[in-house]
């Protein structure tokens, strides 16, 4: 059973250093490349759209960039999921949350914590991870070429329910957003206690086997 990391435990000191150092630096380029993806993804839709709104088309035809503009929406929210979650790993296993010398000096809690307690304090001064609002908009957008060919009824409602199971997805993507720091950093508390008590179960069973036998041979004629 894997044990949590303890500031005491130089044994594993190095694997602690590396293990946290590998993990802020895939927060960094997780973090980059998720706006790398929204600038390119948008851009490419963009350019879709604009071909589509100069030129005779299906309307059937506006799926295409609809199902790009779904692509990168899932790509980043992809990429902002697996950032938080380590982020939250970070902040219970790494950044000793409920170690009893944290819990006397707040100096030793780091990046992480210190963001979760900002988000805490100051709920308006977070942004929007997923660029929900901007996805929002581009799939309204993307339904202006089709209203401007005004197609039958039928197509029009297949079009526009499609429209909108994608833009519900931005919706529920972004709600759970907001829940998602308290959710992971409430997963990862439980496995560390679990983890704990375990530990602790463990060592006391250990100190005790010793001596029931020590006191077994004594006994013995």
């Amino acid at each position: 059973m894997p044990q949590p990391f303890s500031p005491a435990d130089t044994s594993s000191g190095v694997m602690r250093v590396s293990e946290y150092q590998t993990l802020r630096d895939t927060i960094r380029e997780r973090g980059s490349l998720r706006v790398l993806v929204f600038v390119l993804g948008l851009s490419a839709w963009a350019l879709a759209w604009a071909w589509l709104a100069t030129s005779s088309f299906l309307p059937f035809i506006s799926l295409v960039p609809l199902m790009l503009l779904a692509s990168v929406f899932e790509a980043v929210n992809a990429l902002h999921v697996g950032v938080e979650r380590i982020g939250r790993y970070i902040e219970v296993f790494h950044e000793s949350v409920f170690d009893a010398a944290a819990e006397r000096d707040r100096s030793l809690r780091r990046w992480e914590t210190a963001m979760t307690e900002f988000a805490r304090r100051f709920p308006g001064g977070s942004i929007d991870p997923l660029f929900s609002g901007v996805f929002a908009i581009a799939v309204l957008l993307n339904l202006v070429p089709v209203a401007m060919l005004r197609p039958p009824t039928v197509e029009w409602v297949v079009l526009a329910t499609a429209h909108l199971i994608a833009l519900g997805r931005v919706v529920r993507a972004r709600r759970r957003a907001a829940d998602q720091r308290a959710t992971d950093l409430a997963s990862f508390q439980t496995i560390y206690r679990a983890w704990t008590s375990t530990a602790t179960s463990a060592a006391a069973a250990s100190s005790v086997t010793p001596a029931s036998d020590s006191s077994s041979g004594a006994s013995a004629p």
